[in-house]
């Protein structure tokens, strides 16, 4: 029987090429990699043959280069020239259809294929060409392919399960050149005829025009082989769970910009993306993800987003859109705008949050700001060795408003890195994908300062936006009274006791203790060097030992460094010095009918921190367990929480008790202005010859001084408003800072 001659129906089917298959046959999932690979040829002279090929692979010449396909993830090739009438028609272009659903048409020669036969006598020179091939592959070995979350069409018709190999695509427009994340990009389609893209997004009804970029498109196809593709030969791109067909297109959206010298105002604002310059590197920032922009002091913003990041930097803002040009469906400006980058603040409306996936958690870098994306290790192998035993210690993590460590709040290493139990960080640098864009970070690990699982709100950025002045400190005013100091009931150490009532006139106290900013600016103005400069070795205001940012409390001041500031500040204010200082800083003395500015005596400082003498347990109230108190304070707790802070922490990173001032206990312990003295309730308040706790004695020796508040060193119960700390007036420390008052009357 002639094989080469067997059923002409079957050949015209065949010769359809999209569906090819065996007939009455069911394909048998192969292993992966074939072997052998079964095929039916229907041949250009006519007849079909049913024949063996080796697996090996075939060279396919598409616009964006060559791909090398093995067979075993071929489908179906047809060979338009076999049957065409048409003698012009290249012999060598072809169609292919694969495993993975793609449909690419290009160049590859038959003699391709005809060298993969398995039995070399199967075709003789008078047989030809074929006119398509139906290989007996499976769907099965799709499973392998990388995921392809886009689907990319080109001029030629051929249709591509594909990858971008960018995260971020270039734009151009009568505007100038832009960027936008690519996984906030829905489809992109060419205007037939024209150099013109309408790109569409995905989490609004917006869109944008684009000319051609310059650069080629370069993505990888669903076995992960690349490509790239000049820009004129791409049709369409679409992601292939989005869908914006139907949807009513807009080239702009509104925000409502709010200035301190014009009213608030709604404007227009470009949807594609801005680009932040700051300490965590360029950062690019689609205009329809952010929440609002805060303009700082210095002239940087801080950028909040939809999905929970808060960056600070130099922010690149875009021209103002001309609505006879860039604006389509949008409202009309109606009044002249204020520019961008000179508006205060910049809310945005309706900009709904993103899906967040479950490894998504918030990274605290040292330079302050908060990152929300998931993230992949640098080294799995590493990283597996690394995963502590048991819950890391307060060294620099998570979550700081978090419950005793449980499964539920700490998470798995599996999912969001920690720490190990010697404070070092498991892998070298971590790849985070923002969640608000789809754009990777590579992050050092040397820049991370802390991982929690979400929200973001609870963990605070390390710098405070627009906030604590790092100039200037606000004043509060307490009008004074009776109250009684020491400790009257409860657990404490005996100099905490007996407690007595105190007569306190009326005094302001600054509302943060004094920052680095402001000691510099001290240091700056009279060329100081503080008691710890002038020791060899010792930790200085400048290298306590860790990093501060400008807005954390200055350390390492000695008392007589602090009572130094005091005076420079009054004279500043034009007040008169609360100190008179001799003997090159041995003998200090108090003017307490002076109105500059002085360490608070230790009766005003417990009077504040009991939010004006009242009976309370902490300054923020009677919150009196870890899990509570670590939403108002920055201490050393004794369970097993993950501490974002294990130094200092920027003066107003938690709230202001309800008289207004900040951080009066933890993060720093604060000098006070009286001498210590373990039974000075006893005595000296008693009896209310307090003066010699205030100036000691012409003559006598360096004094302890008291100290306030706690630090973030220490434990919970260091925290209470009754607690007492002390230190050598001449020496200064890391947990040791300062805040400054004066008299009222």
């Amino acid at each position: 029987m002639n094989t080469k001659r067997f059923c002409f129906g079957l050949i015209l089917g065949i010769s359809m090429g999209a569906g090819l298959a065996f007939a009455g046959e069911t394909p048998v999932p192969p292993r992966h990699p074939v072997q052998d690979i079964g095929a039916r040829l229907v041949m250009a002279r006519g007849g079909a043959l049913a024949v063996p090929f080796r697996n090996g692979t075939v060279r396919l010449r598409l616009p964006g280069g060559s791909l090398d396909l093995p067979l075993d993830e071929i489908q179906s090739v047809r060979y338009p020239a076999a049957t065409a009438a048409d003698s012009d028609v290249d012999p060598d272009e072809c169609r292919i259809v694969t495993v993975h659903g793609d449909v690419l048409v290009g160049r590859c020669p038959f003699g391709d294929f005809r060298r993969l036969l398995k039995a070399s006598d199967v075709l003789d020179d008078e047989d030809g060409d074929a006119a398509a091939i139906a290989f007996a592959t499976s769907a099965a070995n799709a499973a392998a392919s990388a995921e392809s979350p886009w689907v990319v069409r080109l001029s030629n018709g051929t249709v591509l399960h594909a990858a971008l190999r960018d995260d971020v695509l270039s734009f151009e427009s009568d505007a100038g050149a832009f960027r936008l994340p690519a996984p906030l990009v829905a489809a992109i389609d060419r205007n037939a005829g024209t150099d013109l893209l309408l790109v569409r997004l995905t989490d609004a009804p917006y869109a944008f025009r684009s000319y051609l970029p310059r650069a080629e498109l370069r993505i990888s196809d669903a076995a992960g082989r690349t490509l790239s593709v000049p820009w004129s030969d791409v049709t369409s791109i679409s992601a292939a769970n989005s869908s914006v067909s139907g949807q009513s297109l807009r080239f702009a959206q509104d925000a409502d910009v709010v200035t301190t010298n014009a009213p608030a105002r709604t404007m227009p604002f470009p949807v594609y993306g801005l680009t932040l310059r700051g300490d965590a590197g360029d950062i690019l920032l689609p205009g329809t993800r952010l929440s609002r922009i805060v303009r700082n002091a210095d002239r940087t913003h801080t950028v909040f987003t939809v999905a929970g990041d808060i960056l600070t930097g130099r922010l690149s803002f875009p021209e103002q859109p001309e609505p006879a040009s860039s604006v389509l469906s949008a409202a009309p400006v109606r009044e002249t705008p204020v520019a961008f980058a000179d508006a205060d603040r910049i809310e945005f409306r309706d900009h709904a949050e993103p899906d967040l996936p479950d490894t998504a958690a918030a990274w605290r870098l040292a330079s302050g700001d908060i990152l929300v994306g998931d993230w992949e290790r640098g080294d799995e192998d590493e990283a597996a060795a690394a995963v502590p035993t048991a819950a890391p210690v307060a060294a620099a993590a998570a979550s700081r408003i978090a419950a005793v460590a449980s499964p539920a709040a700490v998470a798995s290493p599996s999912t969001i890195p920690q720490p190990r139990t010697d404070g070092a960080w498991p892998d070298k640098r971590y790849t985070v994908r923002l969640a608000a864009s789809g754009v990777t970070l590579d992050i050092p690990s040397k820049n991370l300062e802390a991982v929690r699982p979400l929200p973001a709100a609870d963990l605070p950025p390390s710098r405070i936006p627009a906030g604590p002045s790092a100039q200037a400190s606000d004043e509060v005013l307490f009008d004074g009274g009776v109250f009684r100091l020491g400790r009257a009931s409860g657990e404490g150490p005996a100099d905490e006791v007996p407690a007595v009532n105190v007569q306190v006139p009326p005094f302001y106290l600054a509302n943060t203790p004094v920052t680095v900013a402001q000691f510099r600016a001290f240091v700056d103005d009279t060329g100081y060097k503080t008691v710890a400069e002038t020791a060899p070795g010792e930790k200085t205001w400048l290298l306590p030992g860790f990093t501060q940012t400008d807005d954390d409390p200055v350390v390492c001041i000695a008392w007589i460094d602090a009572a130094t500031y005091c005076n420079w500040r009054s004279k500043r204010a034009g007040l008169a010095p609360a100190y008179t200082i001799r003997d090159g800083g041995r003998r200090i003395v108090l003017d307490l009918d002076a109105d500059g500015y002085r360490l608070p005596l230790e009766a005003e400082w417990e009077y504040a921190a009991r939010n004006g003498g009242q009976d309370i347990l902490f300054p923020w109230g009677a919150a009196d367990t870890e899990a509570e108190a670590q939403g108002f304070a920055n201490f050393r707790p004794e369970g097993l929480f993950l501490d974002p802070w294990p130094t200092t922490n920027p003066v107003k990173a938690f709230p202001a008790q309800s008289s207004g001032l900040y951080g009066m206990a933890g993060n720093v312990w604060e000098w006070c202005q009286d001498i210590y003295a373990p039974n000075a309730y006893a005595t000296a308040y008693r009896s209310g010859a307090i003066e010699a706790l205030l100036n000691p004695e012409p003559g006598a020796p360096a004094a302890s001084r008291v100290m306030r508040g706690g630090s973030y060193f220490n434990r919970l119960p260091f925290l209470r408003c009754t607690a007492r700390g002390f230190g050598h007036e001449q020496v200064g420390a890391p947990r040791v800072g300062m805040r400054v008052a004066r008299n009222a009357d």
